[in-house]
């Protein structure tokens, strides 16, 4: 009986000194967050970063294009290296901007995966992934 007030009282600290959004999927990543709300046509996207990792190579996404090869070097893709967002490249400077480039990259992807594999139904509409107003 001793044991299992122990047990209790671990549950009710752990329960208690450790948030539940602890558990949340800490792989997930908000694009397009820098563009002031008052100024884009739709929210903000959640990017699950760590279900994508499961499913590509990194380079797959993460790339340095010249020559028409990318030139990206894997060991600098590491987290919290801020040398590595999309938006780093990708600005209003860049003849590719951060929507233009998301929506080449992310939705070529998945036109693509959901035509080799008809099993695998990929967001491709806009409100699949521009799913709240933030």
């Amino acid at each position: 009986m001793n044991s299992f007030r122990h047990f209790l009282t671990l549950i009710f600290f752990c329960l208690t000194f450790f948030p539940l959004s602890a558990l949340a999927d800490l792989d997930e990543i908000m694009l397009n967050q820098e563009t002031m709300p008052e100024t884009r046509q739709r929210s903000a996207v959640f990017f699950p970063h760590g279900l994508h990792m499961d499913n590509l190579e990194c380079l797959d996404c993460h790339h340095v294009y010249e020559g028409g090869k990318n030139l990206q070097d894997e060991d600098e893709l590491y987290e919290d290296n801020p040398d590595i967002r999309c938006q780093d490249c990708h600005n209003t400077d860049a003849s590719i901007d951060t929507t233009k480039a998301f929506h080449h990259q992310c939705m070529g992807c998945h036109i693509k995966s959901t035509k080799e594999q008809a099993k695998i139904k990929t967001p491709e509409m806009c409100g699949d992934c521009h799913t709240n107003k933030n």
